[in-house]
């Protein structure tokens, strides 16, 4: 079983925030931090005021990552931490059209602490994937059994505590 987080993994968030903020570009929203921007999006999805159309995110999966998703099919469970609204409805609209997705939505639960009294379930080494140096601790140390890859969309070499990826095809 393959564990991938979604932002910045699978999802490209960095080229998918600026296209955010230019829908609210002129509103006072546009502006706010980071952590109170993703808040405030959140807040508009539950509000129903922001909405993404079928594919319309589907421009920021990871060229890679769509190819892996669809080959892999259920043995791929995508896994995210955070506003739970905003992430269903960017996971919803950017996997629209591939099927057989999972998506495990963690809210404010570390990634390594959500799986870990279930991780037995997936096999004796299931592979968990993510960029975040704290999700990546915490999973390595919540669930051993796992073999865990940084994955460096940049081209950089990483931590140096686990094997380094720049793409999904990298994978075992």
């Amino acid at each position: 079983m393959y564990f991938l987080d979604f932002d910045r993994t699978t999802f490209d968030a960095d080229a998918f925030t600026p296209y955010l903020r230019q829908k609210f570009a002129g509103r006072p929203v546009a502006t706010l931090g980071s952590v109170a921007f993703a808040t405030a999006m959140n807040d508009l999805v539950i509000e129903g005021t922001l909405a993404f159309a079928p594919g319309e995110l589907s421009q920021f999966l990871y060229e890679d990552a769509g190819r892996f998703l669809r080959d892999k099919e259920n043995g791929v469970m995508l896994i995210t931490y955070g506003n739970v609204a905003l992430q269903k409805a960017k996971v919803e609209s950017a996997l629209y059209g591939i099927p057989r997705i999972s998506t495990i939505y963690t809210n404010l639960v570390r990634k390594g602490e959500y799986l870990a009294p279930h991780i037995g379930m997936y096999g004796q080494s299931p592979v968990f994937v993510d960029d975040s140096l704290e999700e990546l601790e915490i999973f390595a140390t919540k669930c051993p059994s796992a073999r865990v890859f940084e994955m460096r969309r940049d081209g950089g070499t990483g931590d140096g505590r686990w094997s380094v990826i720049h793409t999904l095809t990298q994978l075992p």
